[in-house]
């Protein structure tokens, strides 16, 4: 049994609150990582717009998944449906970033595209791991 030893504190407004506040850290997280990249690999901005987009929207997709998560754990104590939907979150960056990398040249797109399959496996059964665990917190 998963004890946090307090109660996490709650959420207080509207999705739009809560995915206006991510959309900065998401946005500046990224333009940070373009300069890096064009900066110390010499990758052209257009060539780096694409890829970040889509991670940025990937990101504030799982935001409003995570934002649904928290209120129902307000109800039920239950973090499961958490592990869930941040082991999809990992899986789905580790494959866009593996995709991304490889066509961004960081290595051969073969390397990435072998080990596609059994990351996928291997997530896909720590999700599961996950869900069988019970898991619950204290309730003040």
């Amino acid at each position: 049994m998963v004890n946090l030893g307090r109660r996490l504190p709650q959420i207080k407004g509207r999705l739009a609150q809560w995915m206006g506040t991510g959309i900065f850290f998401f946005l500046g997280g990224s333009v940070l990582l373009a300069l890096i990249l064009h900066f110390e690999f010499r990758l052209s901005m257009a060539r780096l717009a694409v890829p970040l987009t889509i991670l940025v929207l990937i990101q504030l997709g799982f935001c409003s998944a995570i934002y649904w998560f928290r209120k129902r754990f307000d109800r039920t104590h239950d973090l499961r449906i958490g592990y869930v939907i941040f082991g999809l979150y990992t899986l789905v960056m580790c494959l866009t970033g593996m995709y991304y990398a490889g066509n961004l040249g960081f290595a051969s797109r073969t390397l990435f595209r072998d080990n596609y399959l059994g990351l996928s496996i291997f997530m896909l059964i720590v999700i599961s791991i996950s869900l069988i665990l019970p898991s619950s917190t204290r309730r003040n």
